[in-house]
């Protein structure tokens, strides 16, 4: 049986328990190659259950995290059963932000079912969920959730939530470079940049109008890396003029 094993070039499920023992107790080290050993592995199931124990470190978790989607159909349907069935709820975040990676690289059968998830989870109670399936909905999301992506853009307390509404509609307006889009969108991320308190928000806003209207109002990525509030200020207020022209206020 070994010898078939190898000859598919994956560990066997016992093998790779033992290497986990291993790399727990200190005797190898080599968490990387485990990666990669069991993303090709038919062991789903397994892969999932070490990406939510704790006892592994946090970047070792991340790393198999990455590398979920290796998986494909067999991956997506154990993560949608989990949803589906109201599963692992503290792990909601990550199992919508794995869906949306692996539709995000192709078009799956479920793909409308991720999509529905990813709207409902970005309406969650608990910050870090809503930012993973805000992020999601950038990815796979369609014109129908830019409602939705708008008010999480004016209205949600995390500031990160915020922001990556805004990187949203920059991603959704990458698929396709819809006008119809930046004329819905643009509105929208005026009146979020005229009273947005977070500068890195704020930046990433702005970033956003400069990709959609292909203007620039002197504010480059390194700026809103930076928090240069000076910058960030300056690109507001050339922001600002630009919009108030543009719908004549």
């Amino acid at each position: 049986m070994k010898e078939i094993l190898a000859d598919l070039n994956f560990n066997s499920l016992e093998d790779l328990k033992q290497w986990i023992d291993d790399l727990k107790s200190g005797k190898r080290k080599d968490e990387n190659e485990f990666v990669w050993s069991i993303m090709k592995s038919p062991y789903v199931d397994y892969h999932y259950s070490l990406m939510k124990d704790k006892t592994l470190s946090e970047k070792f978790r991340r790393n198999l995290m990455s590398r979920f989607d290796e998986h494909n159909e067999k991956g997506q349907a154990l993560l949608l059963s989990k949803l589906d069935n109201n599963e692992d709820i503290d792990f909601h975040a990550e199992i919508i932000f794995m869906l949306g990676k692996l539709n995000n690289r192709r078009n799956s059968p479920d793909r409308n079912k991720v999509v529905d998830y990813a709207e409902k989870l970005a309406l969650s109670s608990d910050s870090y969920t809503r930012d993973r399936a805000i992020i999601v909905l950038g990815w796979i999301g369609s014109m129908k959730d830019i409602p939705l992506l708008a008010d999480r853009l004016l209205n949600d307390p995390d500031e990160k939530c915020r922001t990556w509404a805004a990187t949203s509609f920059m991603q959704m307006w990458f698929r396709d470079e819809s006008q119809e889009l930046v004329e819905q969108v643009l509105p929208y991320l005026q009146q979020s940049i005229a009273q947005e308190k977070d500068y890195f928000a704020l930046g990433c806003m702005i970033s956003t109008v400069q990709e959609l209207t292909k203007k620039r109002f002197g504010l480059a990525q390194k700026d809103i890396d930076n928090t240069d509030k000076e910058k960030i200020d300056s690109a507001k207020l050339k922001v600002e003029r630009f919009l108030n022209k543009r719908y004549n206020k």
